[in-house]
């Protein structure tokens, strides 16, 4: 519980920094990158949070927690760069590429359910 309890807060503040940008943008091109970005972060943050239920519950085994966690900060953290770079009005990270770190990440954790 007190990684995902870390886990959530910081997800709450990368998400609050990307809705904030997003409110800020003066192109639809930095609208279409944020609204992206935020795609992203809600299926990362699905799947982190299902992934901690189930530990909570006890379904799964704490093993992982570190990984499941320093996965999803690197993915934050791209996220929150691409936003950034997207508020800057230069070319965000790629779409795809934050995908499949968000991918990689749900697939992970779905093996160890």
């Amino acid at each position: 519980a007190e990684y995902g309890m870390h886990v959530g807060t910081a997800r709450r503040g990368a998400i609050g920094i990307v809705i904030g940008m997003a409110n800020g943008c003066t192109t639809s091109q930095q609208r279409v990158a944020h609204n992206t970005i935020f795609s992203v972060e809600q299926v990362a943050s699905t799947a982190v949070d299902g992934y901690f239920a189930a530990v909570i519950k006890g379904k799964v085994s704490t093993n992982a927690v570190p990984e499941v966690t320093q996965r999803f900060n690197q993915l934050q953290a791209a996220c929150t760069l691409a936003a950034a770079t997207a508020e800057a009005g230069t070319n965000a990270i790629a779409s795809s590429q934050l995908s499949t770190e968000a991918i990689d990440l749900a697939a992970f954790i779905a093996t160890l359910k």
